[in-house]
C-alpha cells in the first residue's frame, strides 16, 4: 500500500503533469485507495480476532474468507480507486520507447482494475475461485512490470531530465 501511495505522489510530481488536474485526481484516487485499504486493515487485525474470540455473529459480514464480506467490497473499491489514480498518473510518461509502454500498462490497469470491481456485483465467489487467484497474479505481474520499467528509467537518468516528455526510444 505504502508503494503504490509514494510512487502516484512521486509521478504526479513529474513536469508532464506537476499541477495538472490529472495529477490531483490521481493524489485524490491514490489517498482514497490509501484510505479504503487502511480501514480494511484495521478491521481485519483488530475487530476480526475480537470476534472470533467472542463467536460474534458478525464475524461472516466482516472476514476476508467470505467473498460477499463487507471488507472485499471495500478491497475491490480501494483497488478501483488506484486504477484511476494510475490512469491519470499515467499522462507524465510522454516519448516513445519505455515510456510509451509505461504509461500504456499504466492505463490498462487503470481499466482492468475498474472493471474489476464488477466481480463482487456479478458473483462474489470469483473472487476466492481461482479464476480470482489468476487474476489478482496476472495483476501484481502488471504491477512489476510496470515497477521494472520505471526503475529502469530511473536507472537510465532520464527522470528530471527533458527527455521525459520529449520522444525518446531508450532501446538500448
Amino acid at each position: 500500500m505504502t508503494g503504490n501511495v509514494l510512487f502516484i505522489f512521486s509521478v504526479s510530481r513529474l513536469p508532464a503533469i506537476s499541477g495538472s488536474i490529472k495529477a490531483i485526481i490521481s493524489q485524490i484516487s491514490v489517498g482514497m485507495y490509501g484510505a479504503l485499504v487502511t480501514i480494511n486493515y484495521a478491521i481485519q487485525t483488530t475487530a476480526i480476532p475480537s470476534m472470533v474470540l467472542e463467536s460474534n455473529v458478525m464475524l461472516e459480514a466482516f472476514s476476508m474468507l467470505n467473498p460477499s464480506s463487507i471488507c472485499w467490497t471495500l478491497e475491490m473499491f480501494a483497488y478501483a480507486v488506484l486504477g484511476v489514480a494510475y490512469w491519470f498518473a499515467a499522462s507524465a510518461f510522454q516519448g516513445k520507447g519505455i515510456f510509451k509502454a509505461i504509461r500504456y500498462l499504466m492505463i490498462f490497469n487503470g481499466w482492468a482494475s475498474l472493471i474489476s470491481i464488477l466481480i463482487p456485483v456479478v458473483d462474489p465467489h470469483l473472487l476466492l475461485a481461482p479464476q480470482g487467484l489468476i487474476a489478482y497474479c496476472l495483476w501484481n505481474v502488471l504491477i512489476l512490470s510496470i515497477m521494472v520499467l520505471v526503475i529502469r528509467v530511473i536507472r537510465l537518468n532520464l527522470i528530471g531530465t527533458t527527455s521525459i516528455s520529449n520522444d525518446v526510444s531508450t532501446d538500448g
